[in-house]
């Protein structure tokens, strides 16, 4: 019982370190959602990319903020982003990649630490090893990707400060941003 105990919490360990820093999304608002008001079509799906200085931003967020519903937050991926159920109205705009940045070191941690090993006297699950290489693959291309980072100066992170704002239809729509040096 202890055993299969141990094999089960290994596997969880094994899973949480995969899904948790495998840079997946933030935005957890699937599509069946909508806004504060209860009417998606009061709503609007924003794509678009996010460069400084010319240079697409590879990782960070962006944050809609409305003056009524609740605020978006969309992960910048490789330069693009998906904010889905944005509020219509005017909108303040964020760009961070200072959060991302921060991550920088956690990861470098993980990866040289090396996965989890089983409790002693533990067994591990027969399919551990494929997943710990499989976490490890993962940590590592998120690394890659956040040493690429074009560094989005703090204030642009800042809702009074970034100087950003569009007004949202319902729909889908586009809003580039090319953020230049203050």
């Amino acid at each position: 019982m202890l055993r299969k105990r141990t094999d089960e919490m290994f596997v969880v360990a094994l899973v949480c370190l995969a899904l948790g820093c495998s840079g997946g999304s933030s935005q957890k608002q699937d599509d069946k959602k909508s806004n504060d008001t209860g009417d998606s079509s009061k709503s609007g799906k924003i794509t678009g990319t996010v460069k400084y200085d010319g240079k697409l931003v590879p990782v960070g967020t962006i944050t809609f903020i409305p003056e009524k519903g609740k605020t978006v937050v969309a992960e910048i991926e490789d330069g693009k982003y998906i904010a889905h159920w944005v509020p219509s109205g005017k909108v303040i705009i964020t760009v961070d990649t200072l959060t991302a940045k921060k991550e920088i070191k956690a990861l470098e941690e993980m990866i040289q630490k090396g996965p989890p090993k089983p409790p002693e006297g533990g067994v591990a699950p027969p399919d551990a090893e494929k997943v710990m290489k499989e976490s490890m693959a993962m940590l590592k291309e998120r690394l890659a990707k956040l040493k690429k980072m074009v560094d989005v100066p703090a204030i642009y992170a800042d809702e009074i400060t970034s100087g950003l704002s569009r007004t949202v239809e319902s729909g889908d729509q586009k809003f580039d941003f090319d953020l230049k040096k203050p």
